[in-house]
C-alpha cells in the first residue's frame, strides 16, 4: 500500500476538431500494483476512470490504453495539494509524444496524436511529494485521417493520398515546441495549393512549408511554398505552387492542432518548382502566339528562374511580365507586385522593372542580340500569392544611327526593295514618253529662237 495520499486529478481527453463527440459515462477502475514499468502497466479503455496514487519519490505508475481510431489527445492535470508531478505519454515503440510537469491547480499538456495502437502514460513524482491520489479520465472523438507518430523526420513522413482529381482529404495533426510533423505526396505536373488551419483553442500558430528534394535526399534551401495559420484565424490558403511529376514534402511546425488539405489544378503552362537558381531554371520557349508560363512567388524568399535562348530570327524579342487575370483579383491582391529582371549568360542584368496589377513590365532584348538569357522573378514591394504571367512578343527593328546624310541615304534605305517595288512603274505607264519629249523639244527651241530674235533686234 502506498504511503502518501495527496490529491491529483489527471484527465486525458481525446479532442478531434471535426467529428461528432461521443459522450459516455465512465466506469471506475483502480490501478493495479505493481505497475512500476511498461510491461506491468494497468490497462484501461476509453470508458474507464482510473484512480491511482504515488507513494514516495521512487514510485512510478504506468497505464496502457488502446484507441480504436485516430485522435488528438490533450492531457489536463488538476491537483489540490502542493505536490508536483511529471507526466509522459509514449507510443508502443516508446517514442515520446508529450511530456509536461503539473505543479499548479490545473495544467494543460501539449496536444498529441494517437491512432489504433497501444499508448502508455507514465506518472512520476516531482520535487515535492506528501500524499498523492489521482484519477485518469479518458473521453474520445475520432477522425478518418490524421498524422501517425513518429513522423518527425523526412524519412518517416506520413503519406498523403491524392484522389483522381489530385486533391486530398483533410488530415489532422498536432505539433508543439519539441515536435515536427512531416508529410509527403506524389504530384503530377500542374498547380497545387494547400489549406491550413490552426483549430486549437490555445494561443499559438502552425506553419507548413512545402519542400522539394534535390538529388538523393538533399533538402538544401528548397522551400517552395509556405503558409502560417494562427489559432482562431480561420482557414489559410497558400500560394499556387507549380510542380513537376515528383515527390514533394510538407513540414509542419509550431504549437497547435491543425488541419491540412492539398488542392490541385492541372495546367501544363505553369512553373515547376524547384526553380530558385539558374542551375534549376525552367525552360521558357519564345513563341509569340502560344508561349506563356504562369508562376507565383509562394513565400517572401522565393525566386523563380526561367532560361530562354533567342536566335537570329527572334533576336528582336521582348519579354513581357504581367499580373495574371488582374481584374479578378481578390481585394488583398490588388496591390500585388513583382520584380522582373532579364540577365544575360555572363550574369549582366539587361534590364529590371517593377510589375504591378496595373502595369506590366516589357524588357526589350533587341539591342542585346541573340543568345541565352535568364528571366528572374522575385517579390515586389508587396508580397502576394497571386499568379504572374510571362509572354514574349516581337519588338520593332531598332533604328540604326549613321554618321552623315550620305551614309543614311546609302545604307539606311533598302534600295533593292525600293526598286523591286518600283513606285514609278504605274506612273510612267500612264505617260506618253515620246509625245512629252517632242513637246519639250519644241518648247525649248521655240523659247531659244525668241530669245535670239530679241537679241538681234536690240543690236540694230
Amino acid at each position: 500500500m502506498k504511503k502518501a495520499k495527496a490529491l491529483v486529478s489527471i484527465v486525458l481527453v481525446l479532442l478531434l476538431v471535426f467529428g461528432t463527440a461521443m459522450v459516455s459515462f465512465a466506469a471506475e477502475v483502480t490501478e493495479k500494483e505493481p505497475n512500476n514499468d511498461k510491461a506491468q502497466a494497468t490497462e484501461f479503455n476509453i470508458k474507464n476512470v482510473i484512480t491511482g496514487s504515488i507513494s514516495d519519490v521512487s514510485d512510478v505508475d504506468w497505464f496502457k490504453v488502446t484507441p480504436t481510431k485516430f485522435g488528438l489527445a490533450h492531457l489536463i492535470v488538476t491537483q489540490k495539494g502542493s505536490d508536483d508531478f511529471k507526466v509522459s505519454i509514449y507510443d508502443e515503440s516508446e517514442n515520446l509524444l508529450a511530456d509536461f510537469s503539473a505543479y499548479t491547480t490545473k495544467t494543460n499538456s501539449p496536444y498529441f496524436t494517437v491512432s489504433a495502437q497501444p499508448y502508455f502514460i507514465k506518472v512520476e513524482p516531482g520535487s515535492v511529494i506528501s500524499s498523492s491520489t489521482y484519477t485518469l479520465d479518458l473521453a474520445s472523438e475520432t477522425y478518418d485521417n490524421g498524422e501517425v507518430e513518429p513522423n518527425d523526420t523526412i524519412a518517416n513522413a506520413n503519406y498523403i493520398k491524392l484522389d483522381t482529381a489530385h486533391n486530398s482529404s483533410t488530415y489532422m495533426g498536432a505539433v508543439n515546441a519539441g515536435d515536427v510533423d512531416w508529410f509527403r505526396f506524389s504530384s503530377v505536373s500542374g498547380y497545387f495549393y494547400f489549406e491550413l488551419e490552426d483549430v486549437s483553442s490555445m494561443t499559438g500558430s502552425v506553419t507548413a512549408d512545402v519542400i522539394s528534394v534535390l538529388g538523393t535526399g538533399d533538402l538544401g534551401n528548397t522551400v517552395v511554398g509556405s503558409a502560417t495559420a494562427y489559432a482562431g484565424s480561420g482557414l489559410v490558403r497558400s500560394a499556387d505552387i507549380g510542380t513537376k511529376e515528383t515527390t514533394y514534402f510538407i513540414r509542419v511546425t509550431g504549437n497547435g492542432v491543425y488541419s491540412l488539405a492539398i488542392r490541385a489544378a492541372l495546367d501544363n503552362k505553369n512553373e515547376q518548382e524547384y526553380n530558385d537558381t539558374q542551375a534549376y531554371a525552367n525552360t521558357f520557349n519564345v513563341d509569340y502566339t502560344y508561349g506563356i508560363v504562369y508562376g507565383s512567388i509562394s513565400h517572401p524568399n522565393d525566386v523563380d528562374y526561367y532560361r530562354l535562348q533567342t536566335t537570329d530570327k527572334d533576336k528582336n524579342t521582348s519579354i513581357v511580365v504581367s499580373a495574371f487575370n488582374a481584374t479578378n483579383y481578390k481585394e488583398y491582391d490588388k496591390n500585388a507586385s513583382w520584380t522582373a529582371a532579364v540577365i544575360d549568360n555572363k550574369g549582366t542584368i539587361v534590364d529590371e522593372k517593377l510589375v504591378t496589377t496595373e502595369a506590366p513590365a516589357v524588357i526589350d532584348l533587341a539591342k542585346s542580340g541573340a543568345g541565352i538569357y535568364y528571366i528572374r522573378i522575385t517579390k515586389g514591394s508587396v508580397s502576394t500569392i497571386a499568379l504572374y504571367a510571362i509572354t514574349s512578343k516581337q519588338s520593332e527593328e531598332p533604328e540604326k544611327e549613321y554618321d552623315s546624310f550620305l551614309d543614311r541615304l546609302r545604307y539606311g534605305i533598302n534600295w533593292a526593295d525600293f526598286w523591286a517595288r518600283n513606285p514609278f512603274k504605274e506612273l510612267m505607264g500612264n505617260i506618253n514618253i515620246m509625245g512629252t519629249l517632242g513637246s519639250l523639244f519644241k518648247l525649248s527651241f521655240g523659247t531659244i529662237g525668241q530669245w535670239i530674235m530679241k537679241l538681234i533686234a536690240s543690236r540694230v
